[in-house]
């Protein structure tokens, strides 16, 4: 059998085969894959949906992608670089990330 959670959920993958066994922790595996797929079709599928009865604009949601991937940039450098403990990583990170993007909208 192909095992493509593995390849894409690594160490939860294994804990998924530990946990229920070979068989049911791949069929498990392949079902949260299934799932994710899942959910990311019918956002793409439904976006305008999504936009319009959200309360969310265009705006709201491009300046959440942009803090979430500058924190997940952040904490990327704090842990590799830096060396610094994962969990003040995270916490470095998101305060960071709120603060940038407050100083860019304040001061422009």
């Amino acid at each position: 059998m192909i095992d493509l959670a593995s390849l894409v959920l690594m160490g939860f993958q294994d804990d998924l085969v530990l946990t229920f066994g070979d068989t049911v922790g791949w069929l498990i595996g392949h079902l949260v894959l299934l799932g994710a797929l899942t959910v990311v079709v019918v956002a793409i599928r439904e976006r305008d949906h999504i936009f319009n009865q959200s309360g969310f604009d265009r705006s709201t949601i491009w300046d959440a992608l942009l803090v979430v991937g500058l924190t997940l940039m952040q904490l990327q450098v704090f842990t590799s670089t830096f060396g610094f403990d994962p969990l003040a990583s995270i916490a470095l990170a998101v305060l960071s990330s709120f603060m940038i993007r407050w100083l860019v909208n304040v001061l422009g």
